[in-house]
């Protein structure tokens, strides 16, 4: 934010690395403060860490489809941050989500999430004339935001352990394997199969562990 386009210019990277050094070193020691201050759960703990990691990226990627510009994409990401915090800190409020259950969120807005990615993929190759390229990042963003929403309502009053939160992502990753061998069998010259049917076979292997 900063720097803007002038990071590239004589020495100024080294003013944004020390910046950078001192800002995680200071929000590292804030992070540190409130967990041992704040009367968090871990999954209240874990709900926190959750959106504030998607928020800076959903940002990023709504900024990134109207501007190149580093300042205005810079913003956007403290702006996520803070956003984020704030969208976990009203999910805590309101309802009860264990350790478990977030990681369990987290696999369905990895899912979804890659899944816009792979589509924006397909747009961008596709764009020949519309200039669609620059705006398909708004598809990646909705699917991070879409996974995050649709996994709080399925998994709300689930109440996973840890380890069955690990077991929903590994059975959505063996599920993505299994897809992906199968759309290695049809090998087709299109880039949808080679997405679409992993992350079928993904999302009906995550939804047999969470029910299960």
């Amino acid at each position: 934010l900063i720097m803007g386009d002038n990071l590239a210019d004589g020495d100024n990277y080294k003013i944004d690395i020390g910046l950078g050094a001192a800002t995680i070193i200071g929000m590292g020691i804030l992070g540190n403060s409130f967990g041992k201050n704040k009367p968090w759960s871990e999954g209240q703990a874990s709900m926190f860490s959750f959106w504030g990691g998607i928020g800076p990226l959903t940002t990023a990627l709504v900024a990134g489809s109207f501007s190149e510009d580093p300042r205005v994409i810079g913003l956007s990401i403290l702006a996520g941050g803070a956003g984020g915090y704030l969208i976990g800190n009203a999910v805590n409020k309101s309802d009860s989500y264990t350790r478990g259950d977030v990681r369990a969120i987290s696999a369905l807005t990895t899912m979804n999430g890659a899944l816009g990615l792979f589509i924006a993929s397909d747009i961008i190759e596709d764009d020949v004339e519309e200039n669609l390229g620059q705006w398909a990042l708004l598809v990646p963003a909705a699917g991070i935001v879409s996974g995050a929403l649709i996994g709080q309502a399925w998994l709300k009053n689930a109440e996973l352990t840890p380890r069955q939160g690990m077991t929903t992502i590994w059975s959505a990753t063996g599920g993505a394997v299994l897809g992906l061998g199968v759309a290695m069998l049809i090998n087709s010259e299109s880039l949808t199969p080679w997405y679409a049917i992993p992350y079928a076979t993904s999302l009906g292997s995550y939804a047999i562990a969470v029910q299960m």
